[in-house]
């Protein structure tokens, strides 16, 4: 484990979450699942690898369990800050593909017309 780093995870998605109402009643197999990266499998696996029971609710954990989860996806998935969605843009746009040619011209890339629309996507353009 690294040195964890009490007001570096308070700021976390973790602890906004859970400190919210809404998200404080979800359990915490669902509250996993929000992050980008982990589905249902592996939130279950993530649960039961540490002993924490899956249906318990979000507001019920101590800092401790939230310590183990946090390191354990900081170490294995890298999920911090949402780097993952960078990162794939980021690959995308080196092998320029078709998709990668797209994100680079700042145009529409799930195949929508861009001839008189996207509006917003072609807006920052500088000519």
């Amino acid at each position: 484990m690294h040195n964890f780093d009490l007001s570096m995870f308070l700021n976390t998605f973790f602890y906004k979450v859970s400190s919210n109402k809404y998200w404080a009643n979800k359990k915490i197999q669902i509250h996993l699942q929000f992050l980008y990266g982990l589905g249902g499998y592996s939130s279950e696996q993530l649960c039961v690898s540490f002993g924490i029971n899956r249906f318990i609710k979000s507001s019920k954990l101590n800092i401790l369990e939230w310590e183990l989860i946090y390191d354990y996806l900081y170490l294995n998935f890298n999920l911090l800050l949402f780097d993952l969605k960078v990162k794939n843009v980021k690959r995308i746009r080196v092998t320029k593909t078709y998709r990668g040619w797209r994100h680079i011209f700042n145009l529409p890339t799930r195949g929508q017309r861009s001839h008189t629309n996207a509006r917003t996507r072609k807006k920052y353009r500088i000519t």
